[in-house]
């Protein structure tokens, strides 16, 4: 056994970690060294740890421009106001994002009951249906997952 064959074997442990700081400090330093193989890895591993740190892996794919781990995040995260992810996002994903953002409000709207124009609509900064249900959806993923279910069911 060579010193190699220890080195790549502490790589490989490292990859299969279940400790979520830990394998983000990996794919941070493999971006920054540009290490592709380990860019990689860490892309299909960070996935493992969605719904319980999507903000974070929203943030790390947003920074480093990951549309595949970007698109994994998207079932929580486009319920974020648009002005909170807009500035993170890239040119590129900017646009398919918030079309995206805003068809899926939509669709939530219409299984909260709020109208997606016209009356009800805010006006003069004050409270109303449409940032109530985005409350709603930001309060818990399970919030996510029910209006998922209620639009299955409208279709």
């Amino acid at each position: 056994m060579s010193c190699f064959d220890s080195y790549t074997q502490d790589i490989n442990l490292t990859f299969w970690t279940e400790d979520f700081g830990q394998l983000m400090e990996i794919a941070q330093a493999a971006e920054k060294y540009i290490v592709h193989n380990a860019i990689n890895v860490c892309q299909f591993r960070l996935r493992d740890f969605f719904p319980k740190h999507a903000q974070e892996l929203f943030d790390f794919a947003a920074t480093y421009d990951h549309p595949a781990l970007l698109a994994t995040t998207a079932e929580l995260m486009v319920y974020k106001p648009l002005e909170v992810v807009a500035y993170k996002l890239s040119a590129d994903t900017y646009k398919p994002w918030s079309l995206y953002s805003d068809q899926v409000l939509r669709a939530c709207n219409s299984v909260l009951g709020a109208p997606s124009s016209g009356p009800g609509r805010c006006k003069n900064g004050n409270s109303c249906q449409l940032e109530r249900n985005r409350q709603i959806v930001n309060q818990s993923p399970g919030n996510v997952f029910f209006i998922k279910s209620e639009l299955q069911k409208k279709l």
